[in-house]
């Protein structure tokens, strides 16, 4: 009996597994990033706005980790990343081009392209040209839908970007379903077992 209940509760958090994912980390070495990074990470539920592209790595841009990182093209005064669902956390490693206009500012939003409610910022004072430094924006309401980047008037890069989704309603719903089920089986088996 108590073999039954373990297994249907184990069955139940594996197949609910998948679907609550773990931290979306895109370093940017992925086969077949192109040049202007836009939607190529739609399969994680991940969108950059047009202004973000892939840069190879150099003193000025270095990387975390690998031989690239994105930046945003030369001109603009923010780059924004939007997501398909909720996030709890936004991390990643980030550098401005420039030691005279150090200060970059992570802004997380609880609507899509920046829009929304204004809930969260991180933001580093950098005096070193080429610094790669870590930067994360949370939300305990797990509310994040975009993420704007932006710097006091010049270019930054990226690496590393880490997002963590929050688990779907549903799949949480169907693992507490089958805890309930496994548990209501096991109490009428008690029921009917017993011979008082």
């Amino acid at each position: 009996m108590k073999r039954t209940l373990l297994l249907t509760v184990a069955a139940v958090i594996t197949v609910s597994l998948p679907a609550t994912g773990g931290p979306i980390m895109l370093t940017f070495e992925e086969p077949g990033v192109p040049d202007i990074i836009g939607d190529f990470y739609a399969p994680f539920g991940v969108y950059f706005d047009p202004v973000w592209r892939l840069t190879s790595a150099s003193g000025t841009w270095p990387s975390h980790s690998g031989r690239f990182t994105v930046s945003t093209i030369s001109g603009a005064s923010a780059g924004v990343i939007t997501f398909e669902g909720p996030v709890s956390s936004v991390s990643g490693w980030f550098t401005t081009s420039s030691p005279n206009r150090p200060a970059l500012y992570l802004e997380a939003y609880t609507g899509p392209a920046g829009t929304g409610m204004f809930i969260a910022l991180d933001w580093i004072d950098l005096r070193n040209e080429g610094v790669m430094v870590p930067m994360e924006v949370c939300s305990a309401a797990n509310d994040i839908m975009s993420v704007v980047l932006r710097d006091s008037g010049n270019g930054f890069t990226l690496d590393d970007l880490c997002v963590q989704p929050v688990p779907e309603p549903t799949t949480m719903s169907i693992l507490l379903a089958g805890i309930a089920c496994a548990g209501l089986r096991q109490c009428r088996i008690g029921v009917k077992g017993y011979r008082g």
